[in-house]
């Protein structure tokens, strides 16, 4: 049987000590994760008027969900956010995550919409949104969460459209209501970070016109609520999920 010396058995006990510190002791830099929605190009508000095929509309409420959030850093290594869930708005606090500090973001992978093994009851991590915390993303207070079957709202859109061109929004039927969810319309989304991150922040753009595209907002998609897989609404969720593939379109190191 083969015998290391002694003085080599210490030395090779040293390094790997080393090392073992070496990594331990690497400055912990605190990243911040924030989205930017936007209509073609231009910086989006709430209660601002923008053009959907030749009519005015504008959001009163823009929310969704993203979960399953990582980071495959420069070190070849994927590093998973601490919080699951990340329920953004016009409005959202960032989210925070770390990276050591020899390390740069190099790809963004996440999920539109709440995991389903936490979305609905048949989730092997699911709980009843009112057993969460007030201020927890999944708690029934955010006004996202249609009941312990269905689960979750994923997105949520809601505004005004000027179906009849009169330059208000007081008509009938002027009002716009979209709320996908369901398990199966969980949507993964992949993309490469550019930029170098000199200030630490990771910047989704997001384009809500892409959602809205090629959609019927003036007829039967107007209102979208499906509950279930056999909603005669379902088709609309699902492109609208679907559109998130174009609309979530580039994340910036800043």
């Amino acid at each position: 049987m083969f015998n290391i010396p002694s003085f080599l058995y210490r030395l090779l006990l040293v390094l790997s000590f080393t090392l073992l510190l070496s990594s331990c002791d690497k400055d912990q830099i605190n990243w911040q994760l924030e989205p930017q929605f936007e209509w073609e190009g231009q910086s989006l508000s709430l209660e601002q008027d923008y053009t959907w095929q030749d009519k005015k509309m504008r959001f009163t409420t823009i929310q969704m969900y993203l979960s399953g959030l990582s980071i495959l850093g420069s070190d070849d290594l994927m590093h998973l956010f601490p919080q699951s869930e990340y329920l953004i708005s016009t409005d959202s606090e960032p989210l925070s995550f770390h990276l050591t500090e020899d390390v740069i973001p190099i790809m963004w992978y996440g999920n539109i919409g709440v995991d389903p093994l936490r979305n609905d009851s048949t989730g092997d991590l699911a709980i009843p949104a009112w057993e969460y915390p007030n201020d927890h993303p999944l708690s029934a207070t955010q006004g996202m969460y249609w009941s312990w079957n269905p689960g979750y709202i994923f997105m949520k859109l809601e505004g005004r459209i000027d179906l009849d061109n009169d330059g208000q929004y007081q008509s009938a039927g002027e009002t716009f209501s979209l709320h996908p969810g369901l398990s199966p319309l969980y949507t993964p989304l992949i993309m490469e970070v550019m930029g170098q991150g000199e200030k630490n922040r990771l910047v989704i753009k997001i384009n809500l016109a892409a959602f809205l595209a090629n959609y019927p907002l003036d007829g039967a998609g107007q209102n979208v609520h499906a509950m279930h897989t056999g909603d005669p609404s379902f088709p609309y969720a699902q492109q609208l999920m679907l559109s998130g593939l174009e609309a979530f379109y580039a994340i910036e190191a800043k």
